[in-house]
């Protein structure tokens, strides 16, 4: 098979190393891991925390977001760091509760070593990646350019040289140094070449902001439909990140709006697969629906989430509350998701994990949008809704249909994806 993908979910161990398994799927070549508070799938645990990390094998990044629960004003922190794959926070405290380093990629799995642990056994949700037309993987970071317009060109030296499909992206406002920073600051960004033009990239993000030290609480969201990076400052933007190039050995990045931002990211290359990151509109009726996102049928399908109904535009208000990414193939899925309440004035934080593509719940931790996996179809992935809203995604899949599928013009729907297809799930 060309490219292979599998989604596992286990409970983190108490120390020491730890293997995550898919049995007949090989030697991974690429792992992404993403990791809240709960520990049971299906319900809340207090604390909102997040943490999203990758690795290719030599090089990592993490990033992790905590808004602590029941605070008589927000206390919120972001930081991430290029020596772990998985850092989480103390709930109440700017302490590492628990973190764990990248060990080894082995014959069906990938092995990490927990450093720093706590008794309480997080579901840890991880994407395995191989194949023999998965090649080329490379992990990283970069500065944008403080000046709108101004580009940063990010070469991935020699010995890496290949033309992106897909790059995934997480920034947090600050550097991946291993330091702590103020405020809850969270984005994830896709972008991918067109096929139709090799170094032309298509782009989007979704940013999860949460003001420290304020007392309602007041969770912001934006998501993009042309930037593969943007945090916010309080209600502006810290800076936005578009990448304009995709070259046979890199990217150029353009700064879109002024502000340096440190920028972490996953490129891959999927040899002859299907791929696309596209914008989705959710649908606003029951029962099934098929994303046509894709316009393939999808192998591997991640979606950046949020009750968000605007895009390109800042919201502030209860639908902002709600943020989590869904990773899902045909056999397995997980999503994530951190909820922080809107207007109170002691936060209503938590964290919730499912074994299922979609558990979006409320800001206050009531029942909120839900789908179940139903199947991948001839052009995107079809799931089973309940309770939906109008909401704005972003995503990215790949698959192994033959032949490319050309973005439309105008291009996809509102919100975003990455899809792929072509391999053992």
């Amino acid at each position: 098979m060309a490219v292979n993908f599998a989604v596992v979910q286990a409970a983190a161990a108490a120390s020491g190393n730890q293997d995550f398994t898919k049995t007949g799927f090989g030697t991974p070549k690429a792992a992404i891991f993403i990791v809240t508070r709960a520990d049971t799938n299906g319900s809340f645990d207090n604390h909102a925390m997040m943490s999203l990390g990758f690795t290719d094998g030599t090089r990592h990044r993490v990033q992790h977001v905590r808004d602590e629960n029941a605070a008589t004003a927000t206390d919120s922190l972001h930081r991430g760091t290029t020596d772990e794959v998985i850092q989480m926070f103390q709930p109440t405290s700017s302490t590492i509760e628990a973190e764990a380093n990248f060990s080894s990629f082995g014959t069906d799995k990938v092995t990490i070593t927990w450093g720093n642990t706590t008794s309480l056994a997080y579901l840890v949700t991880v994407i395995l990646i191989n194949g023999d037309d998965f090649d080329g993987q490379f992990v990283g970071d970069f500065a944008s350019n403080a000046s709108a317009e101004g580009t940063t060109v990010v070469d991935f030296g020699a010995g890496n040289r290949f033309r992106s499909d897909v790059i995934m992206f997480i920034s947090h406002g600050s550097s991946f140094g291993d330091n702590n920073a103020l405020d809850g600051d969270f984005a994830l960004g896709f972008a991918a070449r067109d096929p139709t033009d090799d170094s032309v990239a298509i782009n989007n993000s979704i940013n999860y902001f949460s003001d420290w030290n304020d007392t309602l609480g007041d969770p912001q969201v934006f998501v993009s439909s042309d930037r593969c990076a943007y945090n916010h400052d309080n209600g502006t933007g810290k800076g936005s990140v578009e990448i304009t190039t995709i070259s046979t050995d890199g990217f150029t990045a353009t700064t879109k709006t002024a502000g340096s931002i440190v920028v972490g990211y996953l490129a891959m290359k999927f040899g002859g697969e299907q791929f696309r990151v596209w914008d989705f509109d959710t649908p606003t009726g029951t029962g099934n629906s098929t994303d046509g996102g894709p316009g393939f049928m999808p192998d591997f399908v991640m979606y950046g989430m949020s009750q968000s109904g605007t895009r390109d535009s800042s919201i502030v208000n209860n639908l902002a509350g709600s943020f989590g990414v869904s990773s899902f193939t045909a056999d397995d899925a997980f999503s994530n998701v951190i909820t922080v309440e809107d207007g109170v004035e002691n936060t209503n934080t938590a964290s919730i994990c499912d074994n299922k593509p979609v558990n979006l719940a409320d800001d206050d931790q009531t029942a909120g949008p839900s789908a179940t996996f139903t199947s991948m179809a001839a052009t995107g992935p079809e799931l089973n809704w309940t309770a939906p809203k109008a909401m704005k995604w972003i995503g990215w899949g790949v698959g192994a249909s033959a032949g490319f599928v050309p973005y439309p013009k105008p291009r996809g729907l509102d919100g975003g994806a990455i899809a792929m297809s072509g391999g053992l799930q």
